[in-house]
């Protein structure tokens, strides 16, 4: 397909209240030149009914997984086929602004970027007063690999924020392509890995102002429910990171950003202990685990040279705010 302008990537697992709602918005994108690939991540459900209607449209293409391979799997599925030049990720709860890549698009190709950043609120059942914006852009920027990790990771607070999922971001295709990078498969937080590859290696980001990716939270998405894996994962996401610094030459620069993004997702995983597992038992057996988990991805000599010393009080002593003795 030739000149074609943007291929957007999404994942669908089964049915969900707000898929309808996805792909008619998707449908409804004024840029002029698109493809949808829709990957089926080999779904229990009965798509079709739902499906039928919007593959009439030449724009929607529909590929199904033959065994589930996750979100991360079903994202390189559709990775491996696209023929936009540039590469947007929609999940199927969620939905953007009708100008969303016609407007980002427009911004990345006048400033040559790799990745272009959105604005990215959190949406909800029930009405809510003030909107919920993980990360918000009201003006135009041009940011280096290096104040956007840093950024990312916490080590910086510049006005902005950026997080790493990569359905609030499109990518220049060819870009991805000369990294020859795709996602992991089967874990949580897999875009964390692939925003700090594509971030180092990016010549030009920018945060584009005025348009929103609409993040639906549902209940029992893998944020509001905890198992091992959610461990497992924690350490396995972490050994990647630190495996692909150390093998760039990059881990002695970005060592502090490694650790102050690690003390953020540990203490995720810490809360969701707290918040989603219901006895004592159960949970102390979690805390134990995560223990272990830690340790393999902490050294610690190296966390206690960039930790501050109030930062490793708060972890012995939280709520300790008195220091007298009696």
């Amino acid at each position: 397909m030739e000149n074609l302008k943007l291929s957007i990537i999404l994942p669908i697992y089964n049915t969900n209240k707000h898929l309808t709602t996805c792909l008619d918005n998707l449908q409804a994108q004024t840029l002029n030149s698109f493809e949808v690939i829709i990957i089926d991540d080999h779904s229990s459900d009965d798509l079709m009914p739902i499906l039928h209607q919007y593959l009439q449209d030449p724009k929607f293409h529909y590929y199904r997984l033959p065994e589930q391979k996750g979100p991360g799997g079903a994202r390189n599925a559709g990775l491996d086929i696209a023929q936009g030049e540039y590469i947007g990720f929609c999940d199927s709860d969620d939905w953007v602004d009708l100008n969303y890549y016609e407007r980002g698009i427009a911004f990345m190709e006048l400033h040559q970027a790799d990745i272009g950043m959105c604005t990215l609120v959190r949406e909800a059942d029930g009405y809510e007063k003030e909107k919920l914006y993980k990360c918000k852009y009201d003006q135009f920027m041009k940011l280096t690999p290096d104040i956007t990790i840093k950024i990312m990771t916490y080590q910086f607070d510049s006005g902005i924020k950026v997080i790493p999922p990569c359905t609030n971001k499109i990518y220049r295709k060819n870009f991805l392509q000369s990294l020859n990078i795709h996602f992991e498969e089967h874990i949580y937080f897999q875009d964390v890995y692939f925003s700090f590859q594509t971030i180092l290696r990016a010549n030009m980001i920018i945060c584009i102002p005025h348009v929103c990716y609409h993040h639906y939270r549902r209940l029992h998405s893998i944020i509001q429910s905890f198992d091992q894996k959610h461990i497992d994962d924690f350490c396995r996401l972490f050994t990647l990171i630190r495996d692909f610094l150390k093998t760039e030459g990059l881990y002695e620069r970005y060592c502090l950003n490694y650790y102050k993004l690690c003390e953020h997702f540990y203490n995720i995983v810490i809360r969701q202990i707290f918040e989603f597992v219901q006895y004592e038992e159960e949970r102390k057996r979690y805390m134990m685990s995560s223990f272990k988990a830690l340790k393999q991805v902490v050294i610690l000599e190296e966390y206690f040279e960039y930790a501050t010393a109030e930062e490793l009080r708060m972890h012995i002593q939280p709520h300790i705010t008195d220091t007298t003795l009696y």
